[in-house]
C-alpha cells in the first residue's frame, strides 16, 4: 500500500495515534516529546518511510535531491556568498576529477510546479520545475544582473581598441551582446514566477514522458524564453585563483549548455538536514553566551 496527498480525502485519511513505547497506554495523554505511532483505521498496518522505489515513478520526482554537473564547463551549479551578497554560479574546483566535488552547497531539491499543492510525483518533460537550493532554501531564478554591466565594460574596452581589419575584434564585440541576457540569482520566494524553468532533452525524447533521474537536460528561463548559458567571467575576480563563474541566460539554444542530473543519496541529505539544524541552534547559543544572556537550563 502507499501513502498519497488528496485536497479532500477519504476514509484512509483518518490515523490512530498509539503509543510507542510500554511506558504510554491506550488512553493516555500525547505530550510533547512522546515518541508515536500513526496507525491508519482502514489499512491495519502502521505508517512507515520506506527505501522502496515505486515501479510508476521511476524518473526525477518532486522533492528529489540534485546536483546539476554542467558537462561542458565540468563545473557543478552552486549557489553561496560572497562579500555578504549570495550568488548562483559554476564553481571550480582543485579536484582531480570535477565530478568527485561534493560540496553540499551543490544541492537543489527539484518541485515541480502544479496548481494544487497537494500534487507531486514525477516529472515530465513538458513539466515547469523550480529548483531549491537545500543549504538556503532560496531558489534559482533568472533577472537583469551584473553579468551585464560586465559585459558592456568589455565591450567599451574592445570599441576603443577596435580595428576596422580585425575580424577576432569585431566577434569578440558581437558575441557577448548575443549571449547574456539575465543572470542566474537566488531568489527567498518560491512563489515567485521569474524561479521556473523548463527541462529540455539532448535526446530524442521528450513530451509527456518522465524525465529519467540520470539524464543530461539544457534549462530554459519560462517568463524571460531564454536558455542557461555558462561564462567564463569569475565573480571572485579580485582572488588569486577565482573559483565562482558567472552563469546566466541567452536567447540562444547551444547544444553544449547541457547539465546533467545527478542524483544525490538520501543519507548525504539527512546529513545535510542535521548540520544545518545543528548549526542554527549552536548559532543562537553562540549570540546568547557573547552576550551573557544564556539561561542555566540552556547552558546545560
Amino acid at each position: 500500500m502507499r501513502v498519497t496527498l488528496d485536497s479532500a480525502g477519504n476514509e484512509g485519511s483518518w490515523f490512530y495515534i498509539q503509543p510507542f513505547y510500554k511506558l504510554r497506554s491506550l488512553g493516555d495523554s500525547v505530550v510533547i516529546g512522546d515518541k508515536v505511532v500513526l496507525n491508519p483505521v482502514n489499512a491495519g498496518q502502521p505508517l512507515h518511510a520506506s527505501s522502496h522505489q515505486l515501479v510508476d515513478n521511476p524518473g526525477c520526482n518532486e522533492g528529489d535531491v540534485v546536483r546539476l554537473f554542467h558537462a561542458e564547463q565540468e563545473k557543478f551549479l552552486t549557489c553561496d556568498d560572497h562579500r555578504k551578497k549570495q550568488y548562483v554560479f559554476l564553481r571550480t574546483t582543485g579536484r582531480q576529477s570535477a565530478t568527485s566535488a561534493t560540496s553540499s552547497k551543490a544541492l537543489w531539491e527539484v518541485e515541480v510546479v502544479h496548481h494544487d499543492p497537494c500534487r507531486g510525483g514525477a516529472g515530465y518533460w513538458n513539466s515547469l520545475f523550480r529548483f531549491k537550493h537545500l543549504a538556503t532554501g532560496c531558489y534559482m531564478a533568472a533577472e537583469m544582473g551584473e553579468v551585464n554591466a560586465d559585459f558592456e565594460e568589455e565591450s567599451a574596452e574592445l570599441r576603443s581598441s577596435l580595428d576596422a581589419d580585425n575580424e577576432a575584434l569585431r566577434a569578440r564585440l558581437r558575441a557577448p551582446q548575443e549571449k547574456i541576457m539575465y543572470t542566474l540569482v537566488p531568489v527567498p520566494d518560491g512563489m515567485d514566477i521569474s524561479s521556473i524553468f523548463e527541462l529540455d532533452p539532448t535526446t530524442l525524447r521528450g513530451g509527456d514522458s518522465m524525465v529519467p533521474r540520470s539524464s543530461y537536460v539544457r534549462l530554459r528561463h519560462l517568463c524571460t524564453n531564454t536558455w542557461v548559458h555558462s561564462t567564463n567571467n569569475p565573480i571572485d575576480q579580485e582572488e588569486e585563483k577565482p573559483v565562482m563563474l558567472r552563469i546566466g541566460t541567452s536567447a540562444v539554444k547551444e547544444d553544449k549548455e547541457a547539465f546533467a542530473i545527478v542524483p544525490v543519496p538520501p543519507a548525504e541529505v539527512r546529513d545535510l538536514d542535521f548540520a544545518n539544524d545543528a548549526s542554527k541552534v549552536l548559532a543562537s547559543i553562540a549570540g546568547k553566551l557573547e552576550k551573557g544572556t544564556i539561561t542555566q537550563n540552556e547552558r546545560r
